[in-house]
């Protein structure tokens, strides 16, 4: 009787707990070879985000360069020498010209 209660309690029981024990290292394989996939999407998402950062400092440089050149060679056109000095005379003459105007009103 006592090999009888073993084999009909026992042993079943024991089954099953090799049964959940192989069930448990297959989960935990599992969920290392998804962990281990998880890394490598992250480092893709990395990388991927580093070109992406490259990319974008890369274009504003240029951009910044683009607007630098533009903008010196506009100022240094606005700033010439010759467009001064023809502001200078225009002033110059105005006000020579106001000045006429003012002695002949009260003259």
């Amino acid at each position: 009787t006592v090999c009888f209660i073993l084999d009909s309690n026992a042993v079943p029981l024991l089954c099953a707990g090799n049964e959940v024990f192989e069930r448990v290292t297959e989960l935990r394989e599992q969920k290392i070879e998804d962990q281990e996939t998880i890394i490598k999407l992250q480092q893709n998402v990395i990388e991927k985000s580093n070109e992406n950062f490259q990319s974008v400092k890369s274009t504003v440089q240029e951009e910044l360069k683009s607007y630098s050149s533009v903008l010196t060679k506009s100022c240094s056109s606005a700033l010439s020498s010759k467009k001064l000095e023809a502001v200078v005379k225009k002033v110059a003459v105005t006000e020579e010209n106001e000045q006429e105007r003012y002695r002949v009103r009260t003259g």
